[in-house]
């Protein structure tokens, strides 16, 4: 394997790791008062810090449109993270991680329908076991 292949798995893996500790300390912190707001405060301010310290020179200069992508895509995770850690409030914690977990099936039906493909019978019936698996944990 590669050296940057072995840096980039290990790189995976340290932030699966990071985001599931994460979520696992998010109920003490809202057991001593903590809010999302300052939840996502404190985790913003200490991801900048640490990858100014990391961080590198770019190759080449970013375009305006760059920019523009890179600001939206961060306005989406701070609504996914906010949500995702406001939904551990509510519902339990395993709850809130297993229906997390079905993005890759919207996912999947968001993209068709903007880019306009078809979808066959066995993604359907995928997404209806899926969500109707959601729905009996819910319950139960």
């Amino acid at each position: 394997m590669s050296k940057n292949l072995s840096a980039s798995v290990v790189t995976a893996i340290l932030a699966a790791f990071f985001f599931s500790l994460a979520a696992t300390v998010v109920p003490y912190f809202y057991g001593v008062g903590g809010t999302v707001f300052l939840l996502l405060s404190v985790r913003y301010v200490s991801t900048f810090i640490f990858a100014s310290i990391l961080n590198k020179s770019p190759k080449k200069a970013k375009s305006r449109s760059a920019h523009t992508r890179l600001i939206l895509i961060s306005l989406f995770q701070a609504l996914f993270i906010s949500s995702y850690m406001y939904s551990i409030k509510l519902i339990p914690l395993s709850l809130a991680v297993v229906v997390i977990y079905t993005f890759p099936i919207i996912t999947f039906f968001v993209n068709s329908l903007i880019k306009s493909r078809s979808i066959d019978l066995l993604s359907v019936a995928a997404l209806l076991v899926s969500l109707f698996g959601i729905w009996v944990l819910v319950q139960g």
